[in-house]
């Protein structure tokens, strides 16, 4: 019960700043619209596993989604209805089930374990889930920030910068420098994006298996 109260005032209390911010309206309704319907997206430009995805459904049916050389050889969203179904956000809900038991059974419940396992949730939503968007890795941003004035071990303060160093390069390779255009992301007809894509899964692989295997002083 004490579980229950204290975990029902932290949801509210962020749909209440939602909602009174600019915007905030529509930013509700279409998280209604998305939880009701599904998200649109596979990949919302995020460098993710559904990116790398989305480019070899370009590769292997490019009747459907369109072919690289029609894209430019860039890799371009396509909705999420159309890939495996694996990839339509059962892979997050496994692992955010996984990383829901280890802490409910296993890890005591204080603000840095909470703090912790929040962190590996948004990051493979990051991942693994369908329609992540680039800026959706922020969120891991700031509770990685938290959690390093709560434990502020070497690792955590590594972690931290990483996972900076990853939402910046995100933005940048499609927002550019300054928000207003994109940079180059071809390297003799190659998609570059692809292979951030491929290192940010690496990563993601890494800190899971640091988190689950519960190493001192790490998350």
């Amino acid at each position: 019960f004490s579980f229950v109260l204290g975990f029902l005032p932290t949801p509210i209390l962020v749909w209440f700043l939602v909602l009174v911010n600019l915007g905030g309206k529509a930013a509700f309704e279409r998280s209604t619209e998305y939880l009701l319907h599904g998200a649109p997206m596979l990949s919302g430009q995020a460098l993710n596993l559904n990116w790398v995805v989305t480019y070899i459904l370009h590769i292997v049916n490019p009747v459907q989604f369109g072919s690289l050389q029609q894209l430019d050889y860039l890799n371009r969203q396509i909705p999420a209805d159309y890939a495996p179904v694996v990839f339509q956000g059962y892979l997050f809900i496994l692992v955010a089930f996984i990383i829901f038991l280890r802490y409910w059974l296993f890890q005591k419940k204080d603000i840095a374990n909470f703090l912790s396992a929040s962190v590996m949730i948004f990051f493979s939503h990051f991942i693994l889930n369908k329609s992540a968007y680039e800026k959706h890795l922020f969120y891991v941003v700031i509770l990685m920030l938290f959690l390093y004035l709560v434990r502020p071990t070497t690792s955590n303060r590594w972690l931290l910068i990483l996972f900076d160093v990853m939402v910046v390069m995100n933005l940048i390779f499609f927002y550019g420098f300054t928000g207003m255009s994109s940079l180059s992301r071809l390297f003799f007809d190659f998609d570059i994006t692809i292979i951030f894509s491929f290192y940010y899964l690496l990563i993601y692989l890494f800190v899971l298996w640091k988190y689950l295997r519960r190493e001192k002083g790490f998350l």
